[in-house]
């Protein structure tokens, strides 16, 4: 970074002595200094660091650009102001998306039409060369860009997909939880709410492995998950957190509504088409996030909290719901 400030500063500088570019070109100079400062400053401000180290990375471009500014040599000129496009392109194919991507290849065909247009290049030799030096300097950076780095990117997407699903049910496992719940707790910290869980447990699950065999004990897991999924709302957070260990992360308006919300969830699965037939013990508990909680560190004590009131429903008989709320 600290050369991604210098460069600009000191071309500044060279600009103002007013003798060392050509007169025709040091207004191009000026603007490509103006554009590079202005998308560090919009980087710095949204907390892009990833744009941050780009900008510093295309600032090596401005070498080339004291080369075209200072050469008497036209096709010199050319050939910087290729290898200049190449690596603004290639720089921002490997950090931006393709919309930013796209903008920034517009940015370098206007650039290139600006500095031929200095040098007194009219017409249909303009519009030729510009786009002659743009697509041959844009093609290694959309190579890359769509060759490279989006089935890259596709790939690890789909590896931070398996990594966050459990491979029986198709619900979240313990890590998709972590990653899910930071969004839902923070919405729910903004806007003043309660956040629920209630965390489900198969009555006797052993004795259907036992007497039906795993395979048996799977499928009923998978028509459970099921039946969780179609009975949760919009925005909870479902998941299978342990071997018949559910739970599901909700917005909640307090005790009340996490306790009709556990009864939904517990008839639900005891109408289930599980063979054979199975019911489940569900402990709740809410509290109210702060806006500085960290929404995985939350979960885990609203999931400890949870615990007590289920073992009370499991020592009562199984097959009910018990919440609390506060800590």
């Amino acid at each position: 970074m600290t050369v991604g400030v210098a460069c600009p500063v000191v071309l500044v500088v060279l600009l103002a002595l007013g003798d060392v570019f050509r007169p025709e070109r040091t207004t191009w100079l000026l603007a490509c200094v103006v554009s590079f400062v202005a998308f560090g400053l919009l980087a710095l401000v949204q907390g892009r660091v990833g744009r941050l180290a780009l900008w510093a990375q295309l600032v090596e471009a401005l070498v080339l650009m004291v080369v075209i500014g200072t050469s008497t040599d036209e096709l010199g000129v050319l050939a910087a102001c290729f290898v200049t496009v190449a690596i603004v392109v290639v720089n921002a194919a490997a950090h931006l998306g393709g919309a930013e991507l796209a903008v920034v290849a517009v940015g370098c065909s206007i650039s290139v039409a600006l500095l031929l247009a200095g040098q007194g290049t009219t017409g249909v030799t303009l519009l030729l060369t510009t786009a002659t030096v743009t697509v041959l300097g844009v093609a290694p950076g959309l190579v890359l860009f769509f060759g490279f780095r989006r089935p890259l990117e596709r790939d690890v997407l789909d590896a931070d997909r398996v990594a966050q699903h459990d491979h029986l049910t198709g619900l979240l496992n313990r890590y998709g939880l972590a990653v899910a719940s930071r969004g839902l707790v923070a919405r729910a910290a903004a806007g003043g709410h309660l956040v629920g869980v209630l965390l489900m447990d198969v009555d006797r699950f052993k004795a259907v492995n036992d007497v039906h065999g795993h395979l048996a004990g799977d499928e009923v897991l998978r028509v459970l998950a099921r039946a969780v999924l179609e009975v949760a709302r919009d925005g909870d957070v479902v998941a299978r957190i342990g071997g018949e260990e559910f739970c599901v992360l909700l917005v909640c308006g307090g005790s009340d509504d996490l306790a009709a919300a556990g009864e939904r969830l517990r008839a639900t699965v005891a109408t289930a088409p599980t063979r054979p037939p199975v019911t489940v013990s569900v402990g709740g508990a809410c509290l109210s996030p702060a806006r500085d909680d960290d929404g995985e560190d939350f979960v885990m004590r609203l999931l400890a909290r949870a615990d007590e009131p289920l073992h009370e429903v499991k020592w009562a008989g199984r097959n009910g719901v018990d919440v609390v709320v506060g800590p």
